[in-house]
């Protein structure tokens, strides 16, 4: 019995502990039904994913915009965008249109489906990319997409362009000039009469209503204290000291005519300047402010005392916006001469540039009136753009703004009539104005003079004289600026002619003793200044 029962045991233990056969087929069905139906809800949540991400990358584009007027640079990926417009045109969108270049933009909608045309501008989207030119594009999508339009800012009212007719779109691409106001009554047609300010001119008849400036003021106080130029007192007595540096070194080179005229050409000298920048101002006025026949400091105030006049433009005073505050001073230049019933009052040419400038004013008036500039302008009929030539990366050839540029009356009257048209970019807020007027001027046929002397060296200098003096190419990095924009560049003496016109980044001391040396000090070489020569 126990043997039996103990038999029983084992052999229903070791039927309990047999292992079966395994079926592997089975297992390979099940595996793959279970794999099947993963895979189909995988593609179904990809799917349905996908179409949520295309309408959500719009959506996370767009949730950034600030609410501003002036936009700030918002990265954002690329979402099938087509180009609708440049800056300064006419863009036709009905969807999303975008501000910018590069990765920064700005974005605005329509918010009336009948609205599908807008100014392609700063003062419509702000300004998400400071210092390129920018351009608008369109992306067209349902204009009723509660989740893509929530975000975006509706466009300003006054960039809604109406939609033009054949001949409309035409006036709207391309505005007529802004127009001069006379004050002579029987040179304004009828249809000037009942024009309005519109462009440059709304900011020009807010400069008109600032108190008289009278540009000749500061000429006639000096020619009245000092009828003899060579008993004008020296505006810095220590600048004769020798000290033989590089300064004074390339300043020996100069020579100064041995009169002066004050008869024509006429020039009047233009200073941008702020209110605050009152050393830099009477630096001015006390050197080559005398010399100019006409003076205004173009600035944050108006004090006629100190030839100074409030700049009304649009946007803030800032470097960065100094295109629009050439526009504004360009724009009160050219009425200002329209209004001016006498030839003998008016103007020649003009001369524009920073409180760190520095004009040789007798050798500019000695170059413009030259036979080879009296040619060349078909004795002032034809447009003449002068300065210091640059060919930036771009290949735009322009006048550095920074050593002065100069226009005779006919470029101010082309500069003028088309200031306002898109595309010299009016709505542009950018530093580069020199690059501006060069590319608006360059427009109608009028590219920057080669104002290099018969030795081919620079009349107009973009620096300070040491530095011109002892610059040396091989001593900066292949990408620095100036040797790259320069035309023919020369170093050393013969990088500065003897009838040099200008320099620049000039502190006050520096500038008055740059004007000590070239009037009142005897450097004791051929190029000795006049009266002591």
């Amino acid at each position: 019995s126990y043997s039996f029962c103990t038999l029983l045991g084992h052999k229903k233990s070791n039927r309990m502990r047999r292992t079966p056969k395994k079926n592997t087929f089975g297992f390979v069905i099940k595996g793959a039904a279970v794999a099947i139906i993963l895979l189909i809800g995988i593609l179904w949540v990809t799917a349905a994913r996908k179409a949520f991400d295309d309408k959500e990358k719009v959506v996370l584009e767009v949730a950034h915009v600030d609410e501003g007027a002036n936009s700030v640079p918002v990265p954002t990926p690329n979402v099938s965008y087509k180009k609708c417009s440049n800056e300064g045109d006419i863009c036709k969108c009905s969807g999303i249109i975008r501000f910018g270049f590069g990765e920064n933009w700005s974005l605005r909608k329509p918010c009336e489906p009948k609205h599908t045309h807008f100014k392609c501008s700063t003062a419509a989207f702000g300004d998400p990319a400071t210092g390129t030119v920018k351009n608008c594009q369109c992306l067209e999508t349902d204009i009723g997409s509660v989740e893509l339009h929530k975000y975006v800012q509706c466009m300003p009212a006054d960039s809604v362009v109406l939609k033009p007719g054949p001949e409309k779109a035409q006036e709207t691409a391309t505005p007529k000039p802004a127009q001069i106001v006379i004050k002579k009554e029987e040179k304004v047609d009828k249809e000037e009469k009942k024009s309005t300010a519109t462009g440059i001119m709304i900011q020009v008849e807010k400069m008109r209503a600032e108190p008289h400036v009278d540009p000749r003021a500061w000429r006639k106080t000096m020619d009245e204290k000092y009828p003899d130029w060579s008993t004008r007192p020296n505006p810095s007595k220590a600048s004769c000291t020798p000290r033989n540096d590089a300064f004074e070194k390339l300043i020996k080179k100069a020579k100064i005519p041995e009169k002066h005229t004050g008869k024509s050409p006429r020039i009047l000298c233009l200073v941008y300047t702020m209110s605050s920048r009152t050393e830099a101002m009477e630096t001015i006025r006390e050197t080559y402010g005398a010399e100019c026949d006409g003076l205004l400091f173009m600035s944050t105030e108006t004090n006629p005392s100190n030839q100074e006049l409030s700049v009304h433009h649009v946007g803030d005073e800032a470097y960065n916006n100094m295109w629009q505050k050439s526009r504004s001073i360009w724009g009160y230049v050219a009425a200002m001469e329209a209004d001016k019933e006498e030839e003998e009052d008016k103007f020649d040419w003009f001369v524009i540039g920073g409180d760190d400038l520095y004009v040789v004013v007798d050798n500019l008036r000695k170059y413009v009136g030259s036979d080879e500039i009296k040619k060349a302008s078909e004795n002032g009929e034809k447009p003449m753009f002068l300065g210091r030539r640059f060919l930036d990366f771009s290949k735009v050839i322009f006048n550095s703004g920074g050593a002065g540029y100069v226009l005779n009356r006919a470029a101010l009257d082309v500069l003028f009539k088309n200031i306002d048209t898109p595309q010299c970019h009016p709505d542009l807020r950018h530093f580069s104005e020199d690059r501006e007027v060069a590319l608006c001027l360059k427009l109608h046929n009028i590219e920057p003079y080669d104002t290099k002397d018969s030795k081919h060296e620079e009349r107009f200098m973009p620096f300070s004289p040491d530095l011109h003096f002892t610059y040396r190419a091989k001593n900066y990095p292949p990408t620095d600026w100036y040797r790259n924009y320069a035309i023919d560049l020369k170093e050393g003496l013969e990088a500065m002619s003897e009838e040099v016109v200008s320099f620049h980044y000039l502190k006050p001391a520096v500038m008055r003793r740059l004007h000590a040396l070239l009037y009142h000090c005897d450097l004791g070489s051929s190029g000795c200044s006049w009266p002591l020569c």
